[in-house]
C-alpha cells in the first residue's frame, strides 16, 4: 500500500499461547478458584500514513 499503513501489533500469537497456558493451569487446578492475568502490550507501529516520520511510540 502506499503510504505504508500505521498498524497495531496485538501479537496474537503471543496471546494465544498465553491463554491456553492459563486455561491448562486453570484445569490442573480442579475446583479450586485460580486467579490468573498477564498482560500482554499491543505495539503501535507508525508508517508514513500518519504524516508524521520522526515519531516514537
Amino acid at each position: 500500500m502506499s503510504p505504508p499503513l500505521t498498524s497495531v501489533d496485538l501479537k496474537v500469537f503471543e496471546t494465544a499461547r498465553e491463554t491456553v497456558r492459563l486455561l491448562f493451569k486453570t484445569i490442573e487446578a480442579g475446583a479450586e478458584k485460580v486467579q490468573m492475568s498477564k498482560i500482554i502490550e499491543p505495539k503501535l507501529i507508525i508508517r508514513s500514513s500518519c504524516g508524521e516520520k520522526n515519531i516514537i511510540a
